[in-house]
């Protein structure tokens, strides 16, 4: 499952959103005394939905983030150590059944 991470980026995103969320809401409440207009539910409800996605994600450390990246190249280094090994072990089992057979055939 991936990780979700928050980036500054996204902090800055939210802060701004619920900043215009808040500036709508009371520049509505002043010009309109109770109405709203359809904009402003939009932005609210847009603000409302994002809210929760960004609060949810988690703030990755720069040291989380290195473990995550060794993991990778980790795996990676892993998988080619295994494909190198699995051929050599099939090239040993290949040289083995020629030898037998050559002994039977002798």
């Amino acid at each position: 499952m991936r990780r979700t991470v928050i980036t500054a980026l996204q902090r800055w995103l939210l802060a701004l959103d619920i900043a215009i969320t808040t500036g709508i809401y009371h520049s509505v409440q002043k010009a309109h005394g109770e109405g709203w207009s359809w904009w402003a539910y939009i932005v609210v409800v847009a603000g409302l939905m994002l809210a929760p996605i960004i609060l949810r994600a988690r703030v990755e450390t720069s040291a989380e983030k290195r473990v995550r990246t060794q993991d990778a190249r980790h795996r990676r280094w892993m998988r080619r150590v295994d494909r190198k090994w699995r051929a050599d072990r099939k090239r040993w089992l290949r040289d083995q059944a020629r030898r037998t057979n050559d002994r039977q055939h002798r």
